[in-house]
């Protein structure tokens, strides 16, 4: 049975999503969700600071690689900034270009620049592509100059199930295409200006 209250949250959550309601607004409003997201970011902060540690200590030569894999990772205390400062290199495990349309580019584009962003230029970002099906050669080789555009040192190819040699050479020829000068880098810390 449906109550008055059900309704009434019912309305509330419709309010929420077709309004211009923010996110910093609701964190305005809800005091102890920020105090909770704060302190999930420092928690996590912490861990990401104590496995670096562990890892170099116990190897020094080894890299601590953090694979992302949250659509909204600041949801839940994660903040790449802080975070990002404890690990040696990151990559973007985002597959939208396996959706195989414009749009799929375009979040792993965005995601792509705010991995860079956190993590600066003097560590990897490495790109993941996913060579499904429906990630056709054009839309790889859209994501190859996304990956190029944020400044990635790197790609790794996933989800090998569906590779055919059409999409293996969409990667081959992408990268011929974006790569081909060191000008096609938007990443070049090193290169006077």
């Amino acid at each position: 049975m449906i109550t008055g209250r059900d309704l009434e949250e019912a309305h509330e959550a419709q309010l929420l999503r077709e309004s211009n309601y923010s996110e910093a607004e609701f964190l305005l409003e809800h005091e102890h969700f920020a105090s909770w997201l704060l302190f999930r970011r420092h928690s996590i902060d912490e861990l990401f600071e104590t496995i670096g540690s562990a890892i170099h200590t116990a190897r020094p030569g080894v890299e601590f690689r953090y694979n992302t894999y949250m659509a909204q990772p600041e949801l839940s205390g994660l903040n790449f900034k802080s975070a990002f400062a404890f690990v040696d290199s990151v990559r973007e495990s985002d597959y939208s270009d396996q959706l195989g349309t414009p749009e799929g580019v375009a979040v792993k584009r965005a995601k792509l620049m705010k991995a860079r962003r956190a993590l600066g230029y003097d560590k990897p970002l490495i790109a993941a592509l996913g060579v499904r099906p429906n990630a056709t050669p054009e839309i790889l080789r859209a994501s190859i100059k996304a990956a190029v555009d944020s400044g990635c040192d790197g790609l790794s190819l996933g989800h090998y199930d569906g590779a055919t040699m059409e999409r293996l050479r969409a990667v081959r020829d992408g990268m011929r295409e974006w790569e081909a000068t060191e000008a096609d880098w938007q990443h070049t810390p090193d290169r006077e200006s």
